[in-house]
């Protein structure tokens, strides 16, 4: 496989972290879960028909199995709500795999979506794993919320897929969403953020308990760190937005959110990492 090609690289960047955020009744009874992860919900991407795919295969296996470790549940109907993570550079590891247009077989249908409820499992167990070992919740949350624009320069795509198509302008609105829950800030970005993105964004973020939410409230395409430039990979040809500007707008602005809306300075740039 070409060093740029679209694919699978064992060597690249990944975060696997699951995030989990558990609501519950003051009884104890279960609510809701928010979970948070980094992949492409594409496993059955190609068969031509509509799925939840693996964000629906792992949010139905926790709904199915999160009153399991509750005694005296009452099957309230708690529900799990599924958020991509920085999923621009991250496929599941076992998808339909054909090249675009190409129809497939009732036997590769049937196989991708084994792989889809398998994958599904996967995550949604680690999901109930966590959830179970989170003590000490508290009934007293402070809430905010705060969004912004950022007028970027545009780029051109290249060598992408025919539904990514791009508007003759001279800047695109990358949007910016920030929720805080106590500690917890939930960062919603207008794209598809890869990982060195996140990462850049929780080293410099007050908070530690940072998570990203990509394609909030739209999707411009991919948003690459300005280092991926170098390399003429997926992520960097269908990124309408010139280099030096997506990733510094999503770092420093969620940053800059964070720290005024809770009273908290900003953590110092790491090196080598804007």
């Amino acid at each position: 496989m070409p060093r740029d090609s679209l694919g699978h690289n064992a060597e690249g960047p990944s975060d696997k972290t699951v995030w989990v955020l558990k609501f519950e009744a003051l009884d104890g009874e279960p609510i809701a879960l928010v979970v948070n992860y980094a992949v492409h919900s594409t496993v059955v991407f190609g068969t031509g028909e509509v799925s939840g795919d693996l964000a629906g295969a792992a949010c139905r296996y926790i709904e199915d199995h999160i009153d399991d470790h509750v005694e005296d549940h009452h099957d309230g109907g708690a529900v799990a709500l599924w958020t991509p993570g920085p999923l621009g550079d991250q496929a599941p590891r076992v998808n339909l795999g054909l090249p675009f247009g190409v129809a497939p077989t009732e036997r590769q249908k049937a196989r991708a979506y084994a792989a889809m409820d398998a994958q599904g499992l996967i995550v949604g167990a680690e999901v109930l794993r966590v959830a179970a070992s989170l003590t000490g919740l508290t009934s007293s949350v402070r809430i905010g919320a705060e969004q912004r624009t950022v007028p970027c320069p545009v780029k051109a795509g290249r060598d992408v897929m025919p539904s990514m198509r791009q508007e003759l302008v001279d800047t695109v609105p990358l949007r910016l969403a920030l929720i805080t829950l106590a500690d917890v800030a939930l960062a919603g970005v207008s794209g598809e953020v890869v990982t060195d993105v996140y990462r850049h964004l929780a080293a410099r973020s007050p908070l530690a308990r940072t998570l990203l939410i990509s394609i909030a409230n739209d999707r411009i395409g991919y948003l690459p760190d300005d280092a991926r430039f170098d390399r003429p990979v997926h992520s960097v040809n269908g990124c309408p937005i010139a280099r030096g500007h997506a990733e510094t707008a999503i770092v420093e602005g969620v940053s800059d959110m964070i720290a005024r809306r809770l009273g908290r300075p900003l953590r110092p740039v790491p090196e080598k990492a804007l």
